[in-house]
């Protein structure tokens, strides 16, 4: 909501509990007429409202309550639940507002996959970057299981077909592949460094794609609860993904 509708609100809120205090209602009006808002003592400083970029921020905050509601529902009541109708009635909200977002129960099943990705791009750009490549490549599968953890819902929407019949398109697939190829790209880093054989370098897809499907085996058995206790899970996903790097090294480098 823009600045000045709420604090609108807030001398609605406050002459409805107490007599009318002209002098401050002449101070309020005063900031309107200069775009300013209203400091301690009366004391008025100029502020930038800008009405596009917070309705854009109150819509995205908004698609993403929506997202988060709908993959929270799909994981306790099951796909039958990701219906416009039942969807909407769990934020409090009009079918109309969903339909108007998504376009229907396809659209919201796509952007469900969208933002599980998203976030996992998310968790790699996030925190410092080692100038170690090695230590880097763990970082990236470290990311990779925290925010599983952190978007279990968001992850089986992303790779166990929690949505019967839903199938990303090309598009969109196409959107997701930046994120594998952050990890590509740490592989590559490694064998340029001499850690890795000199063909890694030269094609490190598939050295990429075997720590990836280590990594997302691992974050599969804890998602689905083979692995319930956490802390086992950690240690399991640490010994696995060395285990994997291990045989990717130059033989006599440490891992």
């Amino acid at each position: 909501m823009p600045l000045e509708y709420r604090v609108l609100e807030m001398v609605s809120a406050a002459s409805a509990t107490r007599p009318v205090d002209a002098p401050h209602l002449r101070v309020y009006s005063r900031a309107m007429d200069n775009n300013s808002v209203i400091h301690k003592n009366d004391v008025l400083k100029p502020v930038v409202t800008d009405y596009r970029r917070e309705r854009e921020e109150s819509r995205e905050a908004l698609r993403l309550g929506i997202l988060d509601a709908a993959g929270r529902l799909l994981a306790e009541e099951g796909p039958q639940a990701l219906s416009m109708r039942r969807v909407a009635r769990e934020v409090n909200a009009s079918t109309q507002v969903l339909y108007t977002m998504f376009g229907g129960k396809d659209g919201l099943a796509n952007e469900l996959f969208l933002e599980g990705f998203e976030r996992l791009t998310g968790a790699h750009g996030a925190g410092p970057r080692s100038e170690d490549p090695l230590r880097r490549l763990y970082e990236r599968a470290e990311a990779y299981f925290e925010n599983a953890l952190a978007n279990p819902n968001y992850y089986r929407v992303m790779f166990f077909d929690a949505i019967p019949g839903f199938r990303p398109s090309e598009e969109t697939l196409a959107k997701t592949w930046g994120t594998f190829d952050a990890l590509t790209e740490a592989v590559r880093g490694c064998a340029r460094a001499g850690l890795f054989a000199r063909e890694v370098e030269e094609e490190p897809r598939e050295a990429a794609l075997s720590l990836w499907s280590t990594a997302h085996g691992v974050v599969s058995l804890r998602i689905t609860g083979h692995l319930p206790d956490e802390a086992e899970a950690r240690r399991v996903f640490t010994t696995a993904m060395r285990g994997a790097v291990e045989g990717l090294l130059v033989r006599g480098q440490d891992v």
